[in-house]
């Protein structure tokens, strides 16, 4: 047992004894206690029924989550005039344009969030290239 759960076995043997104590003061018999347990605890399952809650299910990912060769390989198989690489693909991962799933060292990714993803484009400027004066610059 953890220390939570005898922390609250103390605290419950500590009202029982309590409870039984003013029972005994009352004069109220053993009998008359587990009448009133089983009264109680039927009492206790109505109350349950009438306010049932509903189960929370947590949310299944919308549609099969697949490798990135593998979605590499739909989008090619669906527009083989398509652009896009496999370096492309796994930079757009990288940056969080493309959500994903990683599993140990694995990628996952959901083929309809990464045609969303690829639909909607960039929403950021085009980079301008720095020009630097007075320095050393690279021979193109």
């Amino acid at each position: 047992m953890d220390n939570r759960t005898e922390i609250l076995l103390d605290k419950l043997t500590y009202s029982y004894m309590e409870l039984k104590q003013k029972l005994y003061y009352l004069g109220v018999t053993e009998g008359d206690v587990q009448n009133l347990m089983l009264q109680a605890r039927g009492y206790l399952k109505a109350l349950k029924e009438q306010v049932a809650v509903p189960s929370i299910q947590k949310p299944t990912p919308c549609g099969k989550l697949r490798s990135v060769d593998e979605t590499y390989k739909l989008i090619i198989q669906n527009d083989p005039e398509s652009s896009i690489t496999k370096t492309g693909l796994r930079r757009l991962i990288a940056t969080g344009v493309i959500p994903s799933v990683r599993v140990g060292r694995n990628i996952k990714l959901n083929y309809d969030a990464v045609m969303t993803a690829l639909s909607k484009g960039s929403t950021e400027p085009a980079r301008e290239q720095k020009t630097s004066y007075g320095g050393i610059r690279k021979v193109v």
